[in-house]
């Protein structure tokens, strides 16, 4: 069992060696390919999704499947991101691109474009959403540009994607909830864990680290101005975006656990009498 596992690590880093070698020198040819490959998740999941709520039309089952697209490319991104800082001495913005860095932007670039689609063809009320995304691919593609400072995305897409995967379960269960009183019991834990963490993560730890960003990204000189201005500017939207969200899952958090608490007592109540 060991010598398979020892097998497939073997291949699998001879193919992540072949694509940061491709990120270098074909970039615009895989940048193509990663946005067929988040198309095909997106679409693939939708079409085994409407599969699933078949029978439960209040399950929408194009959000499950943004969802799915948006958690697989957080997943990638957050242990792309982590590896990348890994390697980093955490001394400067304005170095070099390295492969990895170049591949990991090529990869959430496209990812970015195709939500960017998805929010597109959203009710009007979605523009922000639209917008955020459109500024985040900027952010992200900003480096592949000028051939230096990918460590600064990588770090932003640490920091923005580390909470992907809760906030993605919470946006599932939430369709489910609508049906299912498993899913609604599922769903009402999981959003009070992801709402801690993000608080924790958005509304406390981010604010020093926006500093500490903000001066790393001013000491990049060898990275043209209105780039920095872009990666400063994208990472105070977010943050104080991230504020409102938070204000939101709290407020919609209570709101759940104190309905649950009522409809308690309710049944308690009718089992009394």
């Amino acid at each position: 069992m060991s010598g398979r596992v020892d097998v497939l690590l073997a291949a699998a880093e001879q193919q992540l060696v072949a694509l940061q070698a491709a990120a270098v020198s074909h970039p615009w040819p895989l940048f193509v390919a990663f946005l067929i490959f988040h198309a095909v998740v997106f679409f693939g999941s939708q079409a085994l999704w409407r599969r699933v709520t078949a029978r439960r039309p209040q399950v929408e089952a194009p959000v499950l499947a943004s969802s799915t697209t948006a958690a697989t490319h957080g997943l990638v991104a957050t242990l792309g991101a982590i590896w990348t800082l890994s390697q980093w001495d955490w001394q400067s913005f304005d170095e070099a691109n390295t492969p990895a860095q170049t591949l990991l932007m090529l990869f959430s670039t496209a990812y970015f474009v195709e939500d960017t689609w998805y929010c597109a063809t959203l009710p009007a009320d979605a523009f922000m959403y639209t917008m955020h995304h459109v500024v985040t691919a900027a952010f992200v593609a900003s480096p592949l540009l000028v051939s230096r400072g990918g460590i600064a995305i990588c770090f932003g897409l640490f920091t923005g994607e580390v909470t992907n995967g809760l906030f993605h379960s919470y946006l599932i269960l939430e369709q489910f909830a609508k049906v299912s009183p498993r899913a609604a019991a599922a769903f009402r834990w999981v959003a009070a864990v992801f709402t801690i963490v993000f608080v924790i993560v958005r509304s406390v730890m981010s604010w020093p680290a926006i500093f500490w960003y903000w001066r790393k990204a001013w000491a990049a000189v060898s990275v043209p101005y209105h780039h920095r201005i872009l990666w400063c500017t994208t990472a105070l939207l977010v943050a104080l975006a991230s504020q409102g969200f938070a204000i939101n899952f709290v407020t919609s958090t209570r709101k759940l656990w104190r309905e649950h608490a009522e409809q308690q007592r309710q049944r308690q109540q009718r089992k009394a009498e």
